[in-house]
């Protein structure tokens, strides 16, 4: 049409095409933004799990050091100093397992 067509149909033709050549940025742009952006939320909401995860592992890894070091300190101490020991592994065992819970239900 904008080649070959009616003189009234031509000039329409080409004003339309050349709307069209302008908006077309534009639209690939929002069509570019409703397609990508959901999956960088999404991928950004699940590095955030992960990270919140590694930090207790890494926490979990720093119990598990401390309680190995108590047990190890306790089988060479003396008698009245492997009660003081069993008694602080004892005491720092419970907020182990809340720990430990923790992490399960972020995974």
């Amino acid at each position: 049409a904008v080649v070959d067509g009616p003189e009234v149909v031509t000039e329409s033709a080409r004003q339309c095409c050349a709307d069209w050549e302008a908006a077309e940025p534009k639209l690939r742009s929002a069509v570019w933004k409703q397609r990508v952006w959901p999956g960088i939320y999404d991928a950004s909401a699940r590095l955030d799990r992960e990270r919140t995860t590694q930090d207790g592992l890494q926490t979990l890894l720093q119990v598990e050091g401390t309680k190995k070091h108590l047990l190890d300190a306790e089988r060479v101490a003396p008698p009245e100093a492997r009660r003081a020991l069993a008694a602080m592994r004892s005491a720092s065992a419970a907020g182990n397992a809340r720990l430990q819970e923790k992490i399960v239900q972020l995974e």
